[in-house]
């Protein structure tokens, strides 16, 4: 899921990248979940901060790679900010910068927009694919 993502999203891509070069590590798995994804801030160490995202493993492909582009938005948002140390400082950002899901949870603007952005260039990527094998 994470490769093909990569392969086929720009978008994508470029959340990965921002990781790859941050002080947070993101585990990536997935479960049966009532939810497409969800993010845990799992810990900090003198040499990082840990994420686990959860995938719903039920879902289609393309629902599957747009909510782990979501939740790695929300894993660059804490890349990003290095008060988030804690369980409680990602609530606190949150409280500030987001806002709160009906269902329960945070969420932000920027994450919603990157499920979009990647559905729509997942989409695109593979309908350009079966042009060029017609």
């Amino acid at each position: 899921m994470l490769a093909r993502g990569y392969e086929l999203s720009p978008s994508f891509a470029g959340l990965v990248d921002i990781l790859e070069a941050s002080d947070t590590v993101v585990y990536v798995s997935t479960g049966l979940l009532q939810l497409p994804g969800h993010l845990r801030f799992a810990g900090a160490t003198p040499c990082g901060r840990l994420t686990r995202i959860t995938i719903n493993s039920l879902d289609q492909e393309l629902h599957r790679i747009a909510a782990l582009g979501h939740e790695l938005q929300h894993a660059v948002e804490i890349a990003q900010t290095p008060a988030i140390t804690d369980s409680d400082g990602l609530v606190h950002f949150y409280e500030a910068h987001g806002f709160r899901k009906p269902r329960g949870g945070f969420c932000t603007r920027a994450a919603d927009a990157m499920t979009a952005t990647v559905k729509a260039e997942v989409c695109h990527a593979l309908a350009a694919h079966r042009g060029r094998t017609r």
